[in-house]
């Protein structure tokens, strides 16, 4: 069978992602070279603790209006169905979440609360926004396994080992370092360095990451659980593509972000829109590369 358009290209940037993420690995970043073991049964661990993020919900979101508004925006993007609820509240909900579907179509939105994850004190945030790229052609051109992470806004190195692999040659299970810059309230901390376990499970418009940090080689990131999803969007006959960020955090606030921990939260909704604005850049850069080819699609 011969292979062609999309599908050759989809090939072809796998190959020469998994022939960087080698050379990386082995000392093309040695820096930051892996720290983390190979464990091929930490499927199971990780799976569970995503799932204690995705059904996480604001608390006493049935009593304070801004929790429910972040119950709203929490349910309504992972497609769950809200509690049952009495009909002028469901009415509510829906007016919420239509005002917030229409945040995130113009650019990104985000919410963000404290709680407690497996005991620990954590920030957990939710932001979502789309990208004008039909999410086949972001796939097939921008190689998600490899390239979200060092794609994040503020990275500054790190390293990659792909560990599994499907008959397809899809990444499936694989070990991530990465760095990013300390966020600029952080005065006296470290940059953020951690190491992650991370799952990619596919589906036919969907394509998740799923992640747990297990080590921080200078101690700057303490909690980091979540997942990245990526997914056909359709509004109004225009396919996109929805980015969704879901995950719990805790990291070393340096002096400042201890004194002032409203100044971290709101920090991390940032950090997380700036992520989603430069997957849109690189979004563009795709669009215009292929409308030069005269490859582009709507």
């Amino acid at each position: 069978m011969r292979l062609k358009g999309p599908r050759l290209r989809f090939l072809s940037r796998a190959f020469l992602a998994a022939v960087v993420c080698y050379l990386a690995a082995c000392g093309g970043n040695q820096r930051y070279r892996m720290n983390l073991p190979l464990e091929n049964h930490v499927d199971g661990e990780l799976r569970e603790a995503v799932a204690l993020v995705e059904n996480e919900r604001a608390p006493n979101w049935e009593r304070k209006a801004g929790a429910f508004r972040k119950y709203v925006f929490q349910t309504s993007l992972s497609g769950q169905s809200p509690t049952a609820l009495e009909p002028e509240v469901m009415a509510r909900y829906h007016r919420i979440a239509a005002k917030q579907w229409r945040r995130v179509r113009r650019g990104s939105y985000s919410v963000s609360y404290r709680t407690k994850f497996q005991g620990k004190p954590v920030l957990h945030q939710v932001t979502a926004g789309v990208i004008d790229i039909p999410f086949e052609t972001f796939r097939t051109n921008w190689y998600i396994p490899s390239e979200w992470g060092h794609s994040l806004a503020d990275y500054l190195g790190g390293s990659l080992v792909i560990d599994r692999k499907d008959p397809r040659g899809r990444t499936l299970l694989q070990r991530e370092r990465m760095v990013l810059g300390t966020p600029w309230y952080a005065i006296g901390a470290p940059d953020l360095d951690m190491s992650k376990y991370e799952l990619v499970d596919y589906k036919a418009n969907q394509v998740q990451v799923s992640w747990q940090v297990s080590a921080s080689a200078n101690r700057s990131v303490l909690v980091d659980v979540g997942y990245l999803r990526l997914c056909r969007y359709v509004y109004e006959g225009r396919e996109q593509t929805l980015v969704l960020f879901n995950s719990v955090h805790r990291i070393d606030p340096g002096w400042l972000g201890g004194l002032t921990p409203g100044l971290v939260e709101d920090n991390l909704r940032q950090a997380f829109r700036d992520h989603i604005a430069n997957y849109r850049k690189i979004a563009a850069r795709i669009m215009r590369r292929l409308s030069v080819d005269g490859t582009a699609t709507s």
